[in-house]
């Protein structure tokens, strides 16, 4: 971790705020925002419970480093989203993103519907699964210094990293 501190986005956060959580002590200021918050707020959080539409109200390039775990797949407008949290980005920051592939919907079905080990709301609630191809598309035409992909968990969710 760099010794600067910063400022933290978590883009569809969940109920727990858990990247405030880990990397607390680190970042000058954490954001959290999800329509399901449902923790109290620690005196450098800021949190912004909604549903993410098209727009995330902050501030161009405001934010040093943007996490958003299994969350694009949740939104109807991923597109506009990413550019969204592009122009919130300061220059030089990181955007590090999380979202199961085309391969996992199958075996994210069977785990929720069949055996109930994880959330069925969460999985009804998919709208998109992306491959490197479609997450990158997200992406086309915005100026980046930097953009990295791959997969991981055997090819079941992809990890995008962009710097700014």
């Amino acid at each position: 971790m760099p010794s600067k501190k910063f400022v933290v986005l978590d883009l569809g956060s969940g109920p727990k705020c858990v990247w405030g959580v880990v990397l607390h002590g680190r970042y000058s200021k954490y954001i959290a925002i999800d329509p399901l918050i449902s923790v109290k707020a620690e005196q450098d959080w800021q949190l912004i419970k909604k549903k993410i539409d098209k727009k995330i109200e902050l501030p161009s390039e405001s934010v040093d480093v943007i996490v958003s775990t299994a969350f694009i797949e949740h939104v109807d407008h991923p597109k506009e989203i990413l550019a969204e949290v592009l122009r919130i980005l300061r220059k030089g920051g990181k955007l590090l993103l999380t979202t199961p592939t085309p391969r996992a919907k199958n075996l994210l079905e069977f785990l929720s519907f069949q055996l109930g080990w994880i959330s069925k709301r969460e999985i009804r609630e998919h709208k998109n699964y992306f491959d490197r191809k479609s997450l990158l598309g997200l992406l086309a035409g915005i100026k980046l210094k930097r953009v990295k992909h791959e997969y991981f968990e055997s090819g079941l969710n992809n990890l995008l990293v962009v710097t700014k």
